[in-house]
């Protein structure tokens, strides 16, 4: 599991706790910013600060290594977790890809990785892709232009959240029902992905 730009906090520890519960056979949860530390004041401002820290594409190259030394056959990414999801799918690195709100527009970063709008329309590695159709990150040309590009390849296995913003798996506990339902809809498609069923 590769978490978003806060790293491995309560919520990603409950979700591995969660994905244990149904039956994955162990759950790592790997966290790109443990070599710069905790976050000294849980911000947004703190968070990018530090993961501006990461060398994108020198870390994917890590964590590659890390897959296929552990056997690992299943990867969940959320946020920035989601676009290194991207790239072990164009890689062929794993058989069961799951990315929550990525970022197919791809992140600047010092060492980036490649775009994944430049490649997606030729990837054969199945994976899918679970986004918010109000994700404000992803922004509405970027959703039109991932649906297209689903549409055109079947290897994207693409499901848009109705009503759903950037890191809409939150709202599992949300009072307002809509927004829960909307939550364990996409947390359901991504355990299915993960684990079958």
């Amino acid at each position: 599991m590769l978490p978003d730009i806060y790293g491995c906090n309560a919520f990603y520890r409950g979700y591995a706790a969660y994905l244990a519960e149904q039956g994955a056979g162990e759950v790592l949860l790997v966290d790109p910013f443990a070599p710069f530390g905790e976050l000294a004041t849980v911000t947004r401002e703190a968070a990018f600060q530090r993961r501006h820290r990461l060398a994108d594409r020198a870390y994917v190259k890590e964590l590659i290594d890390f897959i296929g030394g552990q056997r690992i056959d299943g990867v969940v990414g959320f946020c920035i977790g989601g676009l290194f999801v991207f790239e072990l799918a164009r890689q062929q690195v794993v058989s069961r890809l799951v990315a929550y709100y990525p970022f197919p527009q791809g992140l600047e970063n010092r060492d980036p990785l490649d775009v994944p709008f430049d490649y997606l329309p030729a990837l054969r590695s199945r994976h899918t892709v679970i986004v918010g159709d109000d994700d404000a990150l992803l922004g509405t040309q970027n959703l039109q232009r991932l649906q297209a590009q689903a549409r055109a390849n079947d290897a994207i296995d693409l499901h848009v959240m109705d009503g759903a913003g950037h890191g809409f798996l939150a709202d599992l506990e949300s009072p307002d029902t809509a927004r829960a339902a909307v939550a364990k809809r996409g947390l359901r498609i991504g355990t299915t992905t993960l684990l079958g069923g």
